[in-house]
Parts: structure tokens; sequence; C-alpha cells
């Protein structure tokens, strides 16, 4: 494939979040999302740092709905809304706060099931490591050391995908983990 095709193409689809994945609008929200068919994790970016009380909400509102990698927050909230208007009438619901939110707060909607992890999952720092072609976390009996893509300097690949991935994704220089897990949704 034509590698400036491919830029492009990764240009047009940040137009989905409006802004550029950096590691540090994740590290703004500090929150990913799980696919419900493909069990992938997801960032969650913000120009801004959210406030405690705006993950709090988030978290919640998250926990409520099925996230499948495609899927914009824009058009989850405008669901929400419109089954809160037919429930009831409460303008100052929780979901009021959520929407607020979702001006600020976006995922990638131009990601498919078939994408692997953002680099920015890994560039924030905030997470755990897992595999970047499928998502899984590591088996803890397994030595980092012994573990031959680290070393080379390329992303985790569980032992399936580091067998079947042919081109495998070279890592930052400094690309550190979260030994426990952070807020995921």
């Amino acid at each position: 494939a034509d590698p400036s095709l491919l830029n492009q193409q990764q240009k047009k689809k940040r137009a989905h979040i409006e802004f550029g994945p950096t590691a540090q609008f994740v590290r703004n929200v500090g929150i990913v999302i799980e696919c419900c068919e493909c069990n992938k994790w997801r960032v969650l970016y913000s120009k801004s740092k959210l406030s405690p009380f705006e993950v709090s909400i988030l978290e919640r509102y998250l926990d409520t709905i099925q996230y499948t990698c495609g899927d914009s927050f824009e058009a989850l909230v405008e669901n929400v809304e419109q089954n809160e208007s037919n429930i009831n009438g409460d303008e100052n619901s929780e979901h009021d706060y959520v929407g607020e939110i979702f001006k600020k707060v976006k995922v990638d909607d131009g990601l498919i099931c078939n994408n692997p992890t953002e680099i920015s999952y890994y560039s924030s720092g905030l997470f755990e490591e897992i595999c970047f072609q499928c998502g899984k976390v590591p088996e803890d009996e397994c030595d980092e050391s012994d573990r031959p893509n680290l070393n080379e300097g390329f992303y985790y690949y569980c032992d399936e995908c580091h067998t079947t991935v042919s081109s495998k994704k070279k890592r930052g220089k400094n690309t550190k983990f979260q030994v426990s897990k952070r807020s995921r949704k």
C-alpha cells in the first residue's frame, strides 16, 4: 500500500475525533472502554482535563452502555436523550452532564474491530500492557524478559498473535506501563 495514501486515510480518521490522538489527550480522561464485540480496549480523548466529578459521571454512564468499535459518543448520547425524554421529563438528570462531557470527550469512531490497539493507549503510560493486535492481557506467569518482541523493540503480542502477525509494530523508546489496571470500563 502507498504510505502517503495510508497517511491521508489516518488523517481522515482523526477527523472523527476532531483533534490528533495524543498521549496527553488520553491522560486528560484516563479511561478506556471495551468493545462488546471484539473485547479490545479503545481510548477516550479530551483536549481538556476532566474533573474527578466528570470522570465519576463518565464511568457510571459507560457502565450502562454497550460500546462497539465505530460507535460515536454523539450518537450514544442522542439515544440516551431520546430514551430519557420518553421516560421522564427530569431536566436535571445525570444524563444532562453526560451530554456536556461528551462535547469534550471523544472516542475514535473511525476504528473498527479489526484495527489493532491505538498507539496512544501505550504512549499515555496509564494502562497495563496488552497485546497490540488482539488486546489480550499477558499471562501472569510469563516473565517480561521471556517476551522476545519486547526485547526486540516491538509492542507486546500474545503468543498467538506473535505467530500470526508478520509485520509487527515497533514501539517508541520510552514506553512504560502501569503494573495495575486503571479505569477500564
